[in-house]
């Protein structure tokens, strides 16, 4: 179990929550570079009616949203894993997250291959039961099938006929061999 720690708790930046990854610009739909907030012309603002403390204050409500939400999301992701978020970042705590689900679906299918192999009837499914077959997280392999040309020509509607000739294939015949 973790504590949050009440005092002297300050909300992270997410700079730190991602660190190595840039911030998007505000044409990418991030924070407002200090060149773009002070690209605006005074008479604009006027035209418009809008007050630069009003635009500082709706500024400050979205970025205090977000960082809420974002803090919602540190403590939900700890709370899966069972660990402190302190020190640890946004992209850890979602990595441990990951590997702890994984985790549980490996255990879980575990637990429904045996439930399902106990109850197998056996002269209706002859193959018993793996974990992988409930574990969506499990690596699907792809299923090989076995044929001719001629059933895959049949399967495609084309007309096959085989060459008759003693050489299959014209580049298959030798050459003499060159000297350079």
């Amino acid at each position: 179990m973790f504590c949050l720690r009440s005092v002297n708790h300050t909300p992270r930046s997410t700079d730190q929550l991602l660190p190595g990854v840039a911030t998007p610009s505000s044409a990418e739909g991030g924070r407002e570079a200090e060149a773009d907030r002070n690209s605006g012309d005074q008479c604009d603002r006027e035209a418009t009616g809008r007050s630069e403390l009003g635009r500082q204050a709706r500024r400050r409500s979205r970025t205090q949203a977000r960082c809420a939400d974002i803090e919602r999301l540190i403590v939900r992701l700890a709370g899966i894993v069972g660990v402190d978020p302190g020190p640890l970042t946004l992209r850890q705590l979602v990595l441990m997250a990951e590997a702890k689900r994984q985790h549980d679906w490996n255990v879980a299918s575990t637990i429904m291959a045996l439930m399902a192999e106990m109850n197998r009837d056996r002269k209706r499914r002859r193959k018993p039961f793996k974990p992988d077959d409930f574990n969506p997280y499990a690596d699907q392999k792809p299923i090989v099938a076995r044929g001719t040309v001629e059933q895959a020509a049949a399967m495609l509607g084309a007309n096959f006929q085989p060459r008759t000739s003693e050489s299959p294939c014209p580049k298959s015949e030798l050459e003499e061999p060159t000297s350079s």
